[in-house]
């Protein structure tokens, strides 16, 4: 179970960054990056980490670490859904979790509540400890991730609708059906593009990538 990425999103804003006043980070730039599931997000990280040395963070990685038995989120979780999603080992099962809150709109929602408010904290927690000058903030939800209180800038990666859904079809073992749901529960080209100020088009080779990323942070100043 994905805690925090690839649920249906809700209609864009005009852009994620209106409305709202940043967090300053001194002495460091912070980007937001963003894209629909499987655009290639992962390798274009890699690429901003070796080129850039950008230190990355996920938020769906960071969203399952603070669950983890050591996290913020552990005991809180409890007591939201009981003891019966304790496993064996102490941490928390996530397929109990999803068990729990699979057709019950209500239950979900107060899982999201908790965990989208502790995730961000421990972002900006991770920002602040770092010893990076360049962060890049991952999400695939771009409302839900804060941006425009993190991040300068936004970096859409994009990838064309078919290249997408062969991609889930061949690295996760999605049918086409299960792809192409997924897909259309996400924000639309349009609509990435709208919000963000960079475009890395990754539909191609990694050569064809790693000259769209060079592009976007040329155009954004580095």
């Amino acid at each position: 179970m994905r805690m925090c990425e690839e649920r249906p999103q809700p209609v864009c804003s005009d852009s994620v960054f209106s409305g709202t006043e940043r967090i300053l980070f001194p002495g460091k730039r912070v980007l937001g990056l963003t894209g629909g599931v499987g655009a290639g997000k992962s390798e274009v990280l890699k690429r901003l980490e070796k080129v850039y040395g950008a230190g990355i963070l996920e938020a769906d990685r960071v969203c399952n670490e603070i669950i983890l038995s050591d996290g913020p989120a552990y005991a809180p979780m409890i007591s939201l859904l009981g003891e019966g999603i304790v496993a064996e080992d102490g941490e928390l099962d996530k397929k109990r979790i999803a068990a729990l809150i699979f057709g019950d709109p209500e239950k979900k929602k107060q899982v999201n509540a908790l965990l989208h408010p502790a995730t961000f904290d421990e972002v900006v927690r991770r920002i602040k400890a770092s010893d990076k000058t360049l962060i890049v903030y991952e999400s695939a939800l771009p409302d839900g991730a804060r941006f425009g209180e993190l991040c300068e800038s936004l970096l859409y990666v994009y990838a064309a609708e078919e290249t997408r859904c062969r991609r889930l079809m061949e690295n996760r073992g999605y049918s086409r059906e299960k792809a192409e749901s997924i897909i259309r529960q996400q924000w639309s080209d349009a609509q990435f593009r709208a919000a963000a100020d960079a475009v890395i088009t990754n539909n191609g080779s990694l050569r064809s990538m790693y000259r769209s990323v060079k592009a976007a942070m040329t155009k954004l100043g580095f």
